[in-house]
């Protein structure tokens, strides 16, 4: 029996999109909380109550608790899943096509840009609705 995803098999669609799904998420939840400080900074214009980036990340753990700094993620998650998966699933049936269709298999760097530019043009067309929302 053969396993998807090892040497030499091709990787099922439902693999790479979930694979991009759970990157994009794990994405989010590690930068989640900087981005979150980003906006609470960049939102202050008259009364500045937030002095640092570190200020800020202090007084909202205290004043929301450690599940403060994740607050909103909800949204945010909503657009990168599709957008990840769309993307990894994209760029990784590009590169096998285009693997098999070169001789040696072996891309060059400007043919795995290409894919790379191609599945971001794909991802970001099929998800801009949900970031308007």
């Amino acid at each position: 029996r053969r396993v998807h995803g090892l040497a030499g098999t091709n990787t099922s669609t439902v693999v790479k999109l979930a694979s991009g799904s759970i990157a994009g998420v794990a994405s989010v939840v590690c930068t989640y909380p900087l981005d979150l400080v980003r906006a609470r900074l960049a939102s202050q214009v008259e009364v500045l109550y937030y002095r640092s980036i570190s200020h800020c990340l202090v007084e909202t753990v205290r004043r929301d608790g450690p599940l403060g700094l994740f607050r909103g993620i909800g949204a945010t998650l909503a657009g990168i899943v599709p957008y990840a998966a769309i993307s990894f699933g994209v760029y990784d049936s590009l590169k096998e096509y285009a693997k098999s269709h070169v001789a040696g298999g072996k891309l060059s760097t400007p043919l795995s840009v290409a894919c790379g530019a191609c599945a971001g043009l794909v991802s970001q067309a099929a998800t801009y609705p949900l970031d308007v929302l």
